[in-house]
């Protein structure tokens, strides 16, 4: 009985170096899970406003930019339906691109829900996928989902990914990020 009570520091101590060493690998690997590595970016997208019609907006459709922590130069961006539209802020010129387009990082596009067609119909999946590039690798991709309310309204489903604006100045301020 008195060797137990004399050895209790070194066994006291081992177990606090054991306690020690389980609680920096839980602090070193929180937050990832599988396939994930302390390396990776982060990226969002930015997108205004979160409902947008046609008729009443000062925009020419969803603003939509990817914000990325990591080195990129383009950026790619695909639709389901409708089209995509660079905009000159100074000139009010549009530019449609159509479905596809690959731009340099720092240029947002804008989704508007007008296409050959017509408009998209209610239950239609409407999504804008984007990819983030660098030297013509494929770094990163996500997506914004749009919902069509079937008569006038375009909104942009939340998600933990996408960022929404409250306006136009706190989306560039956003992107300038």
């Amino acid at each position: 009985m008195v060797f137990f009570y004399k050895n209790k520091g070194r066994l006291a101590m081992a177990t606090g170096v054991f306690c020690i060493l389980i609680l920096s690998g839980m602090l070193l690997t929180s937050g990832l899970s599988k396939g994930d590595s302390a390396n990776k970016f982060e990226f969002k997208l930015l997108a205004y406003p979160e409902k947008y019609t046609m008729t009443s907006s000062s925009l020419p459709g969803i603003r939509i930019s990817a914000q990325y922590s990591g080195a990129a130069d383009k950026v790619r961006y695909s639709t389901t339906h409708g089209s995509l539209l660079t905009w000159d802020t100074t000139s009010g010129k549009t530019n449609n691109c159509g479905q596809n387009v690959e731009l340099p990082y720092h240029i947002p596009i804008y989704w508007i829900p007008v296409q050959n067609d017509g408009l998209p119909k209610v239950n239609d999946e409407i999504s804008v996928k984007v990819t983030i590039l660098n030297k013509d690798s494929r770094l990163a991709e996500k997506q914004v989902k749009i919902n069509y309310d079937g008569s006038m309204y375009f909104t942009v489903q939340a998600s933990p990914d996408i960022v929404i604006a409250d306006n136009e100045i706190d989306a560039g301020k956003l992107q300038a990020k």
